[in-house]
């Protein structure tokens, strides 16, 4: 809609480079360099599926994108931790301990079996990235001991939406929630957490703060390679402080 309403019936020819910074610099006084970068994108893939019949080449193509500095992301520290731990009933206290101290994606919480909970590890069947093994903390552990055995899934009380899409946010909003009550800020909006950073950017933040090596977090997290992990590398004025003093 919104190309349209700039580009209107214009010939196709006349959409070159020049027009089209026209419309990012327009688009930029209501809206994110994210959202003109993706709007862009998409202008890209008409061009190019224009070429051959209508155009000899795209004009867009090999133009770069925005410049887009990404937000710093906001974990949990550990007091603020305890007191959304406080909030939450005990299954989905466990819930987020699980998430928390073995990276694994909220998917993978909702979809953990007890087949998959051995002695002192996951071992996860069916991941995003595939199948792969993590530790479990000893609080992990004790976490999923207290939990009843009753059912295939080791959480059945957030399996009950009737999609998947519902099932994740129910959980999103239980955290939400639990967050609003211990003072913690939630959402994006705000500049608060999201479940994905209450849990596995801040773990994973917390390892490479007690000094674990970023090739350890990486296996813990499975995450591909470094790059994939590059927003993870959070700090602080104090770690800073104490880098340049040492």
């Amino acid at each position: 809609k919104r190309l349209v309403a700039f580009f209107g019936d214009a010939d196709l020819l006349t959409v070159d480079r020049a027009r089209a910074q026209e419309y990012m610099t327009a688009r930029l006084k209501s809206v994110t360099p994210q959202t003109v970068n993706r709007e862009i994108d998409l202008l890209k893939g008409m061009l190019r599926e224009a070429v051959p019949k209508y155009l000899r080449s795209s004009p867009l193509a090999g133009m770069k994108k925005l410049r887009v500095v990404p937000p710093k992301k906001r974990i949990l520290s550990p007091v603020e931790e305890a007191k959304v731990l406080a909030e939450l009933q005990p299954a989905d206290r466990a819930l987020y301990i699980v998430a928390v101290d073995t990276l694994i994606r909220l998917g993978n919480v909702l979809h953990l079996k007890w087949s998959e909970v051995k002695r002192d590890h996951l071992d996860l069947e069916d991941s995003k990235t595939g199948p792969y093994q993590v530790p479990l903390s000893s609080r992990a552990r004790q976490a999923l001991a207290s939990l009843s055995r009753s059912d295939a899934y080791c959480f059945p009380h957030r399996r009950t939406a009737k999609t998947e899409r519902d099932t994740r946010g129910a959980v999103r909003r239980m955290l939400q929630r639990a967050c609003q009550r211990a003072g913690v800020p939630y959402g994006r909006a705000v500049g608060g957490v999201t479940f994905h950073t209450a849990t596995r950017a801040t773990g994973a933040t917390r390892m490479l703060r007690a000094q674990v090596d970023p090739k350890t977090v990486q296996a813990v997290g499975h995450w591909k390679d470094m790059r994939a992990m590059q927003g993870y590398f959070q700090t602080d004025d104090a770690l800073m402080r104490a880098a340049v003093n040492r």
